[in-house]
């Protein structure tokens, strides 16, 4: 089993044991484990109830595998693994944690160094990063102690976020290896916090040890930060505060944490610049060589419109990040990168042109094919260099023999209007590569990149309307893109484009939790973009939703559907409904006779279920008509209403949930279907229930309608959010035919304008679920 694994040894043969904790980490474990391949003495994994592969998988990597049931301890798992490693050093990792191989060599002689040295444990650096696909997007970077000698008394301590110490009451005898060996961390990137639910993993455990340890300033801190890590700055807050009163004044690692922390709480928009300037004021006594506070209050002043003044920070922190020497987890260091962007808008919005042409050429250095940099590096010196001087300047960064290189500048010149530079760089190309660039164009026309320059400066307002215009002129995903961002510019955006006495006027913009369809609910066929509408602006829209809807088409079946939808949308629709909805609208009384009287045409039967009973109108005509009425509405107000108003017993449930074992002779559907998650299951139960050559009224919108036609993307019922489905007729029409319906009566509604009515005849019997 240990074929891979070559012992390590030195001249005194001490061996080295790797140590790992394990829980549904199939994701990670391999990499892992096979980091170090070539320099362990054995690989030792405790794990604490895995449902996945991880076990198989660990066990395939050389791993001795040993179960341990899960007390809520983390550093019982972790002393159960020590306690069964044999080597004489132990290198510790999380699942997912890893070196990189090209360093194995650098562990394998540090060992050698700290033993020979008498030391117990050796410091590395530790990088906390999101992975992508061309780099590592730094997070944070703080030293640890990953490898120690294997010995009674150093063991770890503490429930959560542990700690290994020596249990002779005194620091560990360190090498410090920050400079020479990395540790690198994926655990905290935003897809693994979500897939493990750390957030609330940890505040469970950290509150039990808040209880055991009630002034452990060390607890305050993590608690903190696990509220941060799920956006809860607010509530972050006092318990940094309360970790700051309770500290040690001599632990300066955490007191670092605690005023980065509280300031990048701090930075924002609940809290004022007096009450984050205290803050810093205090930080900088503690150590005003420390980076990380002039950041802070660099971007805090930013967010205040105070320019100038955030220049002044901001690049004050820029110079202090070479030479400060890290011992703590810094949050800006991780956002060097941001920091420039940021500085360069800065420049931008005070217009300080050389000041933009330094941080551009800066980042294009780091990274040549940024896109932006390049774009506002152009855009800048164009105004004040001619073509050929830029051209000279753009070819000391970027190879004229590099194909990719000269495309760049092409597509950003061709963007600018810059005609001469452009001309200069086409003349580089051969015919192939011409042809090449013509394709790499087609390829950018509609990228991300090319929408976030655009939206530069732009006001909340003019995204909206950009998003508005795109829609019209049907490029849909920048539609999507400016609408979207619209509303994270100004979440209040509905106060800017609604009048005072507009039903949302107030609205407050925040991300629900919605469901991302991509599949036709009829075929569950892929469909493609259709259009993008801002629904706060429609008198119909229900808190719960997103304001921005995105439609679908699908080709196959002629229909229409929401491609977001929230995930609670039953409880959502079961407290909703419409002022005019509750309302009786007289005028619906001589039309729903209409449809009555065209009903009994078709059938004699008694027994009439109405599914969406809105004010009640139609089941009003039905009891005038003699039939036998149940109503069933999802939504409570409604259910209530009509059931005081008509005096019958209306049932309130979705009726996709419901269980009916009585059979009805008609059932009228008006502008229901419209509203279901699934259409199809609906027209299926409604074959099981109704009686052999029982009638369905339906009436529903339909997308292809005369008025639709016509009014195109004014058509109100785009913004009607509540809709999830938009039938054509063929689409409807296919959908009852294939659930054993046939068509015999086809209107365009006189009830609302863009809708259609539909009278079919159960003919064939439908198994649900064919």
């Amino acid at each position: 089993m240990f074929n891979s694994i070559s012992v390590y040894q030195k001249e005194n043969n001490m061996l080295l044991s790797l140590c790992v904790i394990t829980k549904n980490e199939e994701k990670n474990i391999k990499k892992c484990l096979e980091s170090v391949n070539g320099i362990l003495f054995e690989k030792i994994v405790v794990d604490t109830g895995s449902t996945d592969r991880t076990v198989e998988l660990a066990k395939n990597s050389g791993a001795k595998v040993y179960d341990f049931k899960w007390i809520d301890d983390f550093s019982a798992a972790r002393n159960y693994a020590i306690s069964k490693a044999k080597g004489d050093w132990i290198l510790f990792l999380d699942a997912d944690e890893y070196i990189e191989p090209e360093q194995s060599l650098v562990l394998k002689n540090l060992v050698s160094i700290a033993d020979n040295e008498k030391t117990e444990c050796i410091i590395s650096k530790l990088i906390n990063y999101t992975p992508h696909p061309d780099r590592k997007i730094i997070q944070s970077v703080t030293n640890t102690i990953r490898v120690f000698k294997n010995l009674k008394n150093i063991r770890y301590v503490g429930a959560i976020h542990e700690v290994i110490q020596s249990n002779q009451n005194r620091p560990l005898y360190s090498l410090d290896a920050s400079e020479s060996l990395t540790v690198y961390h994926t655990g905290y990137s935003r897809e693994e916090i979500e897939r493990k639910d750390k957030s609330k993993r940890n505040l469970s455990l950290l509150f039990k040890e808040l209880e055991r340890r009630p002034n452990n300033s060390t607890t305050y801190v993590y608690i903190a930060e696990s509220l941060m890590l799920n956006q809860k700055f607010e509530e972050a807050v006092p318990y940094l505060i309360q970790a700051k009163e309770f500290i040690n004044n001599k632990n300066k690692t955490l007191l670092y944490k605690i005023y980065s922390n509280l300031l990048s709480c701090m930075c924002r928009p609940t809290y004022d610049l007096e009450t984050l300037k205290k803050e810093y004021n205090d930080a900088v006594v503690f150590d005003r060589d420390c980076p990380d506070f002039d950041y802070y209050m660099g971007i805090k002043l930013y967010q205040l419109g105070k320019y100038d003044q955030a220049i002044d920070y901001i690049e004050i922190s820029l110079s202090k990040f070479s030479s400060y020497d890290y011992n703590f987890e810094s949050l800006a260091l991780s956002r060097l990168n941001t920091l420039y962007d940021e500085l360069r808008n800065l420049y931008i919005i005070t217009e300080k042109n050389h000041k933009i042409v330094e941080v551009c050429v800066l980042l294009l250095k780091l990274e040549k094919y940024d896109y932006k940099s390049l774009y506002l590096l152009i855009n800048t010196l164009k105004d004040f260099e001619v073509s050929i001087n830029i051209y000279n300047f753009l070819f000391k960064i970027y190879n004229e023999n590099t194909l990719k290189d000269k495309l760049y500048i092409l597509r950003v010149a061709e963007s600018l209007r810059v005609k001469e530079l452009y001309n200069l760089v086409l003349a580089l190309l051969t015919e192939e590569e011409k042809t090449n660039y013509i394709q790499f164009k087609e390829q950018k026309e509609n990228s991300l990149e090319e929408y976030q320059l655009e939206a530069q400066n732009l006001t909340a307002v003019d995204c909206f309307l950009r998003g508005e215009f795109y829609n019209k002129k049907k490029n849909i995903n920048k539609s999507l893109f400016f609408h979207n961002l619209s509303f994270e510019k100004n979440p209040q955006l509905a106060q800017e484009i609604l009048p005072i006495d507009h039903a949302n006027h107030n609205y407050n913009y925040h991300v629900e939790k919605e469901a991302d369809i991509k599949k036709c609910p009829l075929c569950e066929k892929e469909a493609k973009v259709y259009s993008v509408y801002n629904a706060v602006t429609s008198i119909d829209f229900v808190n719960g939703f997103n304001p921005v809807r995105l439609w679908m088409y699908c080709e196959v079946c002629e229909h229409i559907f929401a491609n977001n939808i929230p995930l609670e949308i039953s409880n959502l629709l079961n407290n909703s409904s419409s002022v005019y909805e509750r309302s009786p609208n007289l005028n619906l009384i001589h039309l729903n006779d209409e449809i009555i009287n065209r009903i009994k045409q078709y059938t004699k039967g008694s027994n009439f279920m109405e599914i969406g009973i809105g004010s009640g109108e139609m089941l009003a005509v039905a009891l005038e008509h003699g039939y036998n009425v149940t109503g069933i509405d999802i939504r409570k107000s409604l259910a209530k209403n009509v059931s005081d108003l008509l005096e019958i017993e209306i049932n309130c449930v979705d009726f996709l949930d419901i269980d009916i074992k009585e059979e009805y002779d008609v059932i009228c559907m008006g502008d229901v279907l419209e509203h279901l998650t699934n259409p199809v299951i609906a027209i299926e139960k409604l074959n099981g229930i109704l009686v052999e050559q029982g009638i369905v009224w339906i009436s529903t919108p339909n997308f292809n309608s005369a008025f639709s036609r016509i009014v195109k993307e004014d058509d109100p019922m785009w913004k009607v959010i509540e809709h999830i489905n938009y039938f054509s007729y063929d689409s409807l029409s296919k959908l009852l035919k294939s659930k054993g319906f046939e068509i015999l009566d086809y209107r365009t509604s006189r009830r609302y304008n863009g809708s259609m009515e539909v009278l079919a005849r159960k003919v064939n019997k439908h198994v649900m679920g064919k």
